[in-house]
């Protein structure tokens, strides 16, 4: 997180404190008077206006350096989030005082008065909110520019003695704000009502406001620690050390840390216990509390997804939010259900609902995550990037949205062909926004841009497309930058499911082997053939067609696109066996009703067609997913990180022999359609998993381990990243 985002965050907040005070004084003026508790309210945001102006024109200073590294680092990090945190809490003010400022035609300022009165005590407690924001968000200002300055008077070989007296007196102001804050906490913990959802959702920012002061105090401390190192020859001049904070922000170990302390523990002889591979095993089976979490976290994720899918989107919100005040971001989850999944899920939610402020905020936030796994480089911060500046639009916040577009856009260009893609996005993007900011010479400079952009992809299209049809397979190439689940959002969803088959799939006969291979076409084979396609391995099927996913699966995928996405409970109906059988003499013999874009070929039976497809799979010589992989995509699937998770599949599948690859990538897509289409079709993802995982990877043997969980895990793993693991073509 830099200074210029951190200004952009400080320059929205100043907006809407503004438009709370503005929504105070017209209420003052309306009914011809003010109480306490409004005039402080006043003061309280008047104050906190201040603070802000303070910051921007801090962050606007050219000799302000955000160092990104270390205890700094975290606390710009901690910084970014407390300020989106300030901002939702002002427009849940703003939205409180609109309510109460409502006009009416008749006695107009009593029922204000009325309605002040019935809210007085949710604005008491924005009151002592704002003044929390306030407090944390000066001693950061003073930590900012207190570090900046001895930063600079050390590069000169010269501390002022201000300097130390202000060092000391911030570390005195930490410990008054931070022992507040460790009392508001316990407070709101220890109250009977500490269920009700506003107060739960303040003690949430509570503690991240406590975390943004406690990392302010780690750089203030580091500063006194460096100056104590520095003055000790001078016997007139002393300095506090930050380490005496320690009672005020304990520090908690880590997971890890625990682990650790548990393992190299030392017995009554003195012998000290190392940490064994069986026992760190033994410990992922053992039920404790954090068991307990992991499963409550899982059922309320997987709850939340049923109900976004029933269109309940309040109630999959109310979940989601559960899953986070469960959900620490440095914890591993075994069930993979990581605070930046649910971030995401809820972002998605939020724009389902359209409540662009709170997809915003959220937004934000996951960002810092992507910005801290991958770097503000990577393809899947850029796309966080550019969903931001498109909430951001959404809220009519149109220069704020210009400039975060331009740094997708430029971030995207910087990746070349990987960011191809989002560099089109961000210029459709940019043209929009001048459009309605009314800027046409920027607009018109865009256009051409874009317009310059698409001839060369064209060009570059085309002289793909002379190149021979038949090229040889080529070689599994190294992992590109993931595209994320931001995309599919930029995609338009209103299409009805089989019209978007219908348009993805009359590009028929080019199935391409790998995103950047050139296209393979789909050869029919002749009519006189009379061989078999069951228990045919992927590559004698591939020598003998040169197709490189094969005709049987290509058709069906094709019947269940075009004729399947609204049968409901497809791939879980069984259809009787004589009419799967009559299918599979059509390919067995080369007939030309071996043509499923015609529903009359298949006895319009679409059930009979998705049986025909699963027993393909299930009767392979060996799984699509290659038996010498299944061991190393069994333990990919128990990687607790998400992430981490997702990426080692992905390399996992790149290695998979050409022909595996191509037939899976083109599987996967496909469910991921039937998934896209489960309003209409009513299947879930459970159900999908219980058909396909045979398939995929075989039947489990008899007597053998039980893989039931792993084998899932994959399973889900591959279609919940589709877009990450397989390009759409």
């Amino acid at each position: 997180m830099d200074p210029l985002s951190i200004t952009v965050s400080v320059v929205t907040l100043i907006k809407v404190a503004g438009q709370a005070s503005i929504l105070l004084n017209q209420f003052c003026i309306d009914v011809g008077g003010i109480n306490a508790t409004l005039s402080g309210l006043l003061n309280d945001v008047a104050g906190f206006q201040q603070v802000l102006e303070g910051m921007k024109e801090t962050f606007e200073l050219e000799d302000i350096k955000a160092n990104l590294t270390g205890h700094a680092g975290g606390h710009w990090e901690n910084l970014a989030r407390s300020l989106k945190d300030g901002e939702e809490t002002l427009r849940q003010l703003t939205s409180l005082l609109e309510a109460v400022n409502k006009k009416t035609s008749f006695l107009d300022a009593p029922r204000k008065v009325a309605r002040m009165k019935g809210a007085i005590e949710q604005i008491g407690m924005f009151r002592e909110q704002i003044q929390s924001y306030r407090s944390a968000l000066e001693l950061s200002l003073s930590t900012i520019i207190l570090s900046n300055q001895v930063t600079f008077q050390r590069s000169n070989e010269k501390v002022s003695s201000q300097i130390l007296l202000g060092l000391d007196k911030l570390l005195d102001e930490f410990r008054r704000v931070g022992k507040s804050f460790n009392a508001q906490i316990e407070e709101l913990q220890n109250k009977p009502d500490n269920q009700n959802e506003d107060r739960g959702n303040w003690l949430v920012l509570l503690k991240n406001l406590r975390e943004c002061v406690r990392s302010a105090a780690d750089v203030a401390s580091t500063t006194s620690s460096t100056l104590a190192g520095d003055i000790t020859h001078d016997e007139n001049r002393s300095i506090k050390l930050g380490s005496d904070l320690g009672d005020v922000f304990p520090k908690e170990p880590d997971e890890m840390m625990l682990r650790w302390m548990s393992l190299n523990t030392i017995n009554e002889d003195g012998v000290v216990n190392e940490p064994s591979t069986s026992r760190v095993f033994a410990e992922d089976y053992c039920d404790s509390d954090s068991d307990i979490e992991t499963e409550m976290i899982r059922a309320l994720f997987d709850s939340a997804n049923k109900m976004k899918e029933d269109d309940e989107l309040t109630k999959a919100e109310s979940k989601l939010r559960n899953c986070l005040s469960l959900c620490s971001e440095k914890s591993a989850r075994k069930d993979g259900v990581t605070r930046y999944e649910i971030l995401e899920a809820l972002v998605d939610t939020y724009w389902m609902m359209e409540s662009w402020d709170k997809a915003k905020s959220t937004m934000a936030e996951r960002m810092s995550i992507s910005e801290r796994n991958f770097g503000n480089n990577d393809n899947a911060y850029l796309w966080d990037t550019l969903k931001l500046a498109m909430l951001m639009m959404k809220c009519n916040e149109y220069v704020e949205a210009q400039l975060q577009c331009r740094r997708a856009l430029q971030g995207f260009r910087r990746l070349k062909e990987p960011g191809f893609t989002g560099f089109e996005k961000s210029l459709l993007l940019l043209v929009e926004i001048c459009s309605v900011q009314g800027k046409h010479d920027e607009q018109d400079a865009y256009a051409t841009l874009l317009a310059s952009h698409q001839a060369k992809q064209r060009a570059i299209k085309d002289q793909v497309e002379k190149e021979p049809a038949n090229s040889p397979l080529i070689a599994p190439v190294p992992i590109n930058p993931a595209l994320r689940s931001a995309k599919t959002l930029l995609a338009k969803e209103s299409e009805a499911p089989q019209e978007q088959a219908k348009r993805t799939l009359e590009r028929t006969g080019d199935v391409a082997v790998r995103p950047d291979a050139p296209p393979h076409k789909l050869v029919t084979p002749p009519e006189s053939s009379s061989r078999t396609v069951f228990g045919i391995s992927l590559g004698d099927l591939y020598r003998r067609s040169r197709s490189a996913v094969p005709i049987l699966v290509y058709q069906c995928i094709l019947a269940v696109d075009l004729f399947g996405l609204e049968s409901k409970g497809i791939y879980s109906k069984r259809s009787p066996a004589p009419a799967m059988q009559q299918l599979k003499a059509l390919f067995i013999t080369g007939s030309a009703k071996a043509d499923f874009r015609d529903a009359s070929n298949f006895q319009h039976d679409i059930n009979a067609v998705a049986d025909l497809l699963m027993h393909f799979f299930l009767e392979l010589p060996e799984p699509v997913l290659a038996n010498n992989f299944y061991a190393k995509f069994i333990i990919a699937a128990g990687i607790d990180n998400g992430i981490n998770r997702r990426d080692t599949m992905h390399a996992l599948v790149n290695l998979l022999p050409d022909t595996n690859y191509a037939t899976l990538r083109a599987l996967i897509l496909h469910l991921h359609r039937v998934m896209k289409a489960s309003k209409f079709d009513h299947i879930t993802l459970t159900q999908l998993s219980s058909c396909w995982v045979p398939c995929l990877m075989g039947r489990p043997k008899p007597g053998g381990r039980s893989d039931a969980v792993q084998r899932a895990n994959v399973f889900y793993t591959l279609l919940n990243n589709v877009l990450d693991i397989f390009d759409e073509v």
